[in-house]
Order: structure tokens, then sequence, then C-alpha cells
């Protein structure tokens, strides 16, 4: 796997987004005029945990619209899936986990997250909830 080139955009882990749509939190992330990528598995997870959540359906749709507005949507391939695989046992990432990093390594992008699982991994920031 050849090292990262230089950092041109970002991706939101599901953990920001749903402290952002459920508890308003780390608005000065999500609110600045940027696009940032998500991964499939990252839409997968906030779609169900918004879903589930006491969000009225008008507000849940509303965070839905809003989802795709702020983001570019990167599906999993089988370049992702094979990346994935390698980052999975080379860090001992899960499987979500793996396809998610995998994404921001392919896409050359810094992942932004509250999620622990990725502390320590080259470009990666973690935010606190």
């Amino acid at each position: 796997m050849s090292e990262m080139k230089a950092i041109v955009s970002k991706v939101l882990d599901s953990s920001l987004w749903l402290a952002y749509f459920l508890n308003g939190v780390h608005r000065e992330i999500i609110e600045k005029e940027e696009t940032f990528l998500l991964s499939a598995i990252s839409l997968f997870e906030i779609k169900r945990k918004i879903k589930s959540s006491s969000l009225i359906q008008e507000h849940q749709q509303h965070s839905f619209d809003f989802l795709r507005e702020k983001t570019l949507f990167i599906p999993i391939d089988e370049s992702i899936t094979d990346l994935a695989v390698s980052l999975a046992l080379k860090h001992q990432l899960g499987a979500a986990d793996a396809l998610i990093y995998a994404t921001t390594v392919q896409q050359r992008a810094m992942l932004i997250t509250a999620d622990n699982d990725f502390r320590g991994l080259p470009h990666v920031e973690i935010v606190s909830v």
C-alpha cells in the first residue's frame, strides 16, 4: 500500500453526524461551507440510528436531506473492499471500521471521528463527543 498523498478532503464518521443530529454538537465542524465524504457504511449507521430514534418523522427527513446536501457519497467497491481487508489485518479493525478507514485512505482524505477504535491511525482526527 502506498503512502497517502496530500489530504484533499474529509470523511466524517457516523459518530459525528449522529452527535450533530441527535444532540446538536459539532456544529463548528459540520456547518462549515464544505462538502464532506461519506462512506456507504456510515450512511447505513446514520440512517439506522436516526430511524430508531425518537426524532419525529419530519426531523428525520430533514436530517437525511441535510446529509445529502453536505456529503459526497462514496460507495463500497472491490478496491475499497480489498484495501479494507489489508487495513483490518494490519490494524485489527472490525469490518465496518475497516471499510470506513479504507474509504478515507482511497480518497486521500482525513477521517474525523469520535470513535476511539481509530485512535493512532494515520490521517485520523479524534474529537470528543
